[in-house]
């Protein structure tokens, strides 16, 4: 399964989305996205040392929308 795939299925089942693995299947680079979350154009969460975008920022970001995600 591509990397895109895991991302959706997992935003779409409500789950956090850690920053790499968002990058790759949105086409940003890591550090464009790391910046657009220091610009607060991203929402995301800090667990410990990671960073994670929530379910409904990472669908948003694919052009996906928050609506989509299973109960």
């Amino acid at each position: 399964m591509s990397v895109f795939s895991e991302v959706v299925k997992r935003a779409r089942e409500g789950r956090s989305v850690k920053v790499p693995d968002l990058a790759e299947a949105s086409g940003f680079s890591r550090n464009a996205l790391y910046q657009a979350i220091k610009r607060e154009e991203v929402g995301s969460i800090r667990l410990g040392r990671a960073t994670v975008v929530p379910a409904h920022e990472a669908l948003r970001l694919l052009g996906l929308k928050p609506e989509s995600i299973a109960a």
